[in-house]
């Protein structure tokens, strides 16, 4: 598996509530760990990383030019994704 860059428009995420620190900490010091996402008929579906997704899509609301458009993603293969083990637990 190896870490690669993708733009927010290209991953499918359900929107969720996040933390002002969450959002301020992608502020700060950016996006520290990678979205894991598995690859579906072309498009790639948020496994985990539902909230970052969320702040950085609202942020990008404010700012379109922002550097976090481009974020990191792991494609995880779908037998990991289903046993849960893909999840990050930071």
């Amino acid at each position: 598996m190896k870490i690669q860059a993708c733009n927010i428009d290209e991953i499918d995420f359900k929107p969720c509530e996040y933390s002002d620190a969450l959002r301020d900490s992608l502020l700060r010091m950016g996006q520290g760990f990678p979205i894991h996402v598995k690859l579906h008929e072309s498009t790639y579906v948020c496994i985990d990383g539902h909230k970052r997704l969320s702040a950085i899509s609202d942020l990008l609301k404010k700012d379109p030019k922002h550097s976090l458009r481009n974020v990191k993603i792991l494609v995880v293969n779908k037998a990991r994704s289903e046993s849960g083990t893909a999840k990050n637990h930071h």
